[in-house]
């Protein structure tokens, strides 16, 4: 059988989808990433009278879905709870992710201070974020640290802590959310989480969200 150019192409993107499903920190991200590759070669496996590639990647596919609809139908738990001064799991939580958490906050200070706000979220019962920010005046609050862990990205915390629990900054006499962000990444999820850009500072944007 003569090759066909736009076969061939066919067969080159679906190995990069493929790919880059083995990049994804997130499981979701990864299943789905994961299922639109092997669907694709399994359409290219058929195409070409390669069965066994036709029905083992369909296969493939198949367990992607069945895991990608275990997980929507799921009912997820998330707590937010307070995080107590100097605690011993927040130091292992930086260690751990010392490196990325300076990537997105590049001017957070890991030295424990009984002054600040901090909170857990889990999910299911594991710490999915940790948020900690720093009274102002009139006010506010800095946020210092707003860090998801990898496998957890997928909003669902942020819009927890930011949007469902909102009321748990006004209760404090929080009425307004100042964060900066010196990433794309990280502003596309500011927005998301409604926060409003205020402008630029010291290389940084400045956002801000009201909690009333």
């Amino acid at each position: 059988m003569p090759h066909i150019a736009w076969l061939d192409w066919f067969a080159y993107i679906a190995s990069v989808v493929l790919a880059l499903s083995l990049t994804m920190s997130s499981i979701v991200k990864l299943r789905w990433y994961n299922m639109l590759g092997a669907a694709a070669f399994s359409v290219y496996g058929f195409l070409i009278k390669a069965y066994p590639v036709g029905v083992l990647n369909g296969f493939i596919a198949c367990a992607d879905i069945y895991y990608l609809v275990q997980i929507y139908a799921t009912k997820e738990r998330l707590h937010l709870i307070t995080v107590p001064p100097g605690s011993d799991y927040l130091q292992c939580f930086f260690k751990e992710y010392r490196a990325e958490i300076t990537r997105f906050f590049p001017s957070f200070d890991f030295r424990s201070d009984g002054n600040r706000l901090s909170f857990y979220v889990l999910r299911n019962l594991m710490p999915a974020c940790v948020f900690i920010g720093t009274p102002g005046p009139d006010g506010v609050l800095e946020v210092n640290l707003d860090f998801v862990v990898p496998a957890y990205r997928d909003f669902k915390p942020g819009e927890f802590l930011f949007i469902q629990n909102r009321d748990q900054f006004q209760k404090r006499g929080f009425r307004r959310l100042l964060a900066r962000s010196h990433d794309r990444q990280h502003d596309a999820y500011l927005l998301r989480m409604g926060f409003v850009p205020a402008g630029q500072e010291e290389g940084a944007t400045v956002f801000t969200l009201e909690t009333v």
